[in-house]
């Protein structure tokens, strides 16, 4: 059974996505945080000035879609029609919190899903597992030792 959804994007939705792919959530040793806290702020730097590109490419067409979310994937609809599709095996990478899920592609594609994009808690409850299930943890974050 599919779960529908539908929504307008938002700037936070875009600068989320890009902070996800370009800054992550490092976790280093109390003796490096002065290492990486630059690099931190470059990578946070960047992210902000890619989602301002992406923002202004996006303002060109239309914001709004609709879709639906099942076991075999995601499809989306844009406004003017145009139909995407998403198999699970194209996402690589995740996030799930309590107000936002972040899908990344294969090509880092990044699709941001915010909880407000659902009908019902049961529906946000429902996607929430559904991704959790269908897309594993990658290599990068899986403790070794």
């Amino acid at each position: 059974m599919a779960i529908s959804f539908a929504g307008q994007l938002t700037f936070e939705d875009v600068l989320e996505g890009c902070r996800f792919i370009h800054v992550g959530e490092p976790v280093v040793g109390r003796w490096l945080r002065p290492i990486v806290r630059p690099i931190n702020w470059l990578a946070e730097k960047y992210a902000e000035a890619e989602a301002r590109d992406l923002w202004r490419r996006l303002h060109q067409g239309n914001r709004s879609f609709q879709g639906a979310i099942g076991e075999e994937g995601l499809l989306m609809t844009l406004l003017d029609g145009t139909r995407l599709h998403s198999e699970w095996r194209v996402f690589v990478d995740k996030k799930v919190d309590d107000q936002r899920i972040i899908l990344v592609g294969k090509k880092q594609i990044v699709l941001a899903l915010p909880r407000r994009y659902f009908a019902s808690d049961s529906d946000w409850a429902a996607v929430s597992e559904l991704v959790q299930r269908k897309i594993g943890v990658p290599l990068s974050r899986r403790k070794l030792w």
